[in-house]
C-alpha cells in the first residue's frame, strides 16, 4: 500500500501474555473477555526496511488480508463497557498478527472491536502518530451508522432516496457533517456493513451503490488511461510523423457539392461501405445535456492554467510537456489538502446534480412526445434558450424558482 506512513514506538510494548486477569470484564456478547485499549495505533511490519507502517482496519477486509500488529495501553472496562473508574494502570502491550476486527452499532453511537485469540478489545482512543488515521476511521463507521439507522427505518428506499436523506441529516443539531460524495469515497466500507445486516444484505439502496461504484470504478479507469495514453504519446518520436499522415488521410480527396451534407458520401455521412460514422451507427442526440465532469477534471483544468504561468522547465531545461503538465497536475492533486479536494468535490456534484436534472427533463419530453405521436398529435415544442421561445413577441420568458 503506497503512501502510508511510518510509525515510531515510543517504548518496547509488552507481549499479550503479560496481561493479567485483573483486566478482563465479562462479555455479554461473546465468549472471551473483553478489555479496553487506549492510545492505540495499528500498523503492519515491513521486513525489508524493517519499518513499521500505519494502516486503516479496512485492509482486513480484502480477500487474503495481511494480518496486521496493534499498540497500546491495557484498560480495565466496568460492566456496561466504559474505563473502569479507579481501575489498575495497564501495561502497553503489542497485539501480533490481528486479523478480525468488528464494528458495534448501538444508540448512535460506535464502537470498533479488535479480537485476538485472548480477548476482544474495545479500541478507546489513539495514539498522538495514528490520529489522522482514527479520524477518518471515526467518520467512516459515524457515516455506517447514520446509513444503517435510516435504511432500518426503510430497508426499501432506492440508493437516490438514501443519498438524499443522508445529507438531509446534516440538520439535525449537533450532528456529523457530510456531503453527498462521502457515500462513494466510502462505498467499499458502507457496502461491508450494509451487506452484513440479513435484512438488508438484498435491499434496493446496496444495490444502488454498488452500481454507483462500479461506475465511478470505470470513469477512474477511463481517466487514468487517458492520462497514460498522453504521457505514452509525447514520449513517442513517431507521434508527429503518424498524426501528419493520419491528418492526411482525414483530408477528403474532393470538395461536397453545396447541400449535400458535407458527408465523404454526398448524404451527410462520414463513413464507407456502411455510412455509419461512429461504432453502432448510433447517432447522439444534438439536445443530449454535456456530460457531469469529476471532482479531478474540475482541478486539472484550473491547475493546467496555473501551471502554464509558473514557467516551469523539465531537466534539460525545456518547457514541459502536455503529458510533463499532466503528471505534474496529478501530483498535486493527490497531495491536495482535504478542504482543497472538497471545494472541487462540491462543484463536480453540482456538476453531477445538473446532468441528472437535464438527463431526467430531455427523457421527460421524449416520453411525452411519443406519447403525443400515438395518439397522432405534434408533441410539445422544445423550449429555446436564445430568444426562440415560440411566445409572441419571441422573447424568452425568465423561469420562477421551482418551475
Amino acid at each position: 500500500m503506497q503512501g502510508a506512513e511510518e510509525f515510531y514506538l515510543d517504548d518496547v510494548p509488552e507481549m499479550e501474555s503479560a496481561v493479567t486477569e485483573a483486566f478482563d470484564a465479562i462479555n455479554p456478547n461473546g465468549e472471551l473477555p473483553m478489555r479496553g485499549l487506549a492510545e492505540c495505533a495499528v500498523f503492519e511490519e515491513e521486513p525489508e526496511r524493517g519499518v513499521l507502517l500505519m494502516r486503516d482496519l479496512q485492509v482486513l477486509d480484502g480477500d487474503e488480508p495481511t494480518p496486521l500488529d496493534i499498540v497500546g495501553r491495557v484498560t480495565a472496562l466496568a460492566e456496561d463497557g466504559s474505563p473502569r473508574q479507579g481501575g489498575p494502570a495497564g501495561p502497553v502491550v503489542r497485539l501480533s498478527a490481528v486479523t478480525e476486527w468488528s464494528v458495534e452499532y448501538a444508540d448512535e453511537m460506535v464502537i470498533v472491536w479488535v479480537s485476538t485469540e485472548t480477548a476482544d478489545y474495545k479500541l478507546l482512543s489513539p495514539a498522538p502518530q495514528y490520529t489522522p488515521l482514527w479520524e477518518v476511521l471515526q467518520r467512516k463507521t459515524a457515516l455506517a451508522a447514520r446509513v444503517l439507522a435510516l435504511l432500518a427505518d426503510d430497508p426499501t428506499m432506492t440508493y437516490k432516496a438514501l443519498l438524499r436523506q443522508t445529507i438531509l441529516c446534516n440538520s439535525i443539531p449537533g450532528a456529523i457533517q457530510f456531503k453527498a460524495d462521502d457515500l462513494l469515497h466510502f462505498g467499499r466500507f458502507l457496502v461491508d456493513q450494509i451487506a452484513n445486516s440479513e435484512e438488508l444484505a438484498s435491499c434496493r439502496a446496496l444495490i444502488g451503490l454498488r452500481e454507483a461504484l462500479e461506475r465511478k470504478a470505470k470513469e477512474e479507469a477511463i481517466t487514468q488511461r487517458s492520462l497514460d495514453d498522453e504521457e505514452k504519446a509525447e514520449s513517442d518520436p513517431n507521434k508527429r510523423q503518424r498524426k501528419a499522415t493520419k491528418m492526411y488521410e482525414a483530408v477528403p480527396s474532393h470538395t461536397p457539392r453545396a447541400g449535400s451534407g458535407g458527408g465523404a458520401d454526398g448524404k451527410g455521412k462520414a463513413g464507407g461501405a456502411g455510412g455509419k460514422g461512429k461504432a453502432g451507427g448510433k447517432d447522439e442526440d444534438p439536445n443530449a445535456p454535456r456530460p457531469a465532469q469529476s471532482a479531478f477534471m474540475y482541478y486539472s483544468k484550473e491547475m493546467r492554467t496555473q501551471i502554464a504561468t509558473e514557467g516551469l522547465l523539465t531537466a534539460e531545461g525545456a518547457p514541459l510537456s502536455y503529458a510533463d503538465v499532466g503528471r505534474l497536475v496529478g501530483e498535486r492533486w493527490k497531495g491536495a489538502s482535504k478542504e482543497v479536494k472538497a471545494t472541487y468535490e462540491e462543484i463536480a456534484a453540482a456538476d453531477k446534480e445538473r446532468f441528472i436534472i437535464e438527463t431526467a427533463a430531455l427523457e421527460a419530453e421524449k416520453e411525452a412526445r411519443e406519447a403525443a405521436a400515438m395518439k397522432g398529435k405534434r408533441g410539445p415544442k422544445r423550449a429555446s434558450l436564445d430568444g426562440g421561445s415560440g411566445l409572441p413577441g419571441g422573447g424568452a420568458t425568465p423561469l420562477s424558482p421551482g418551475t
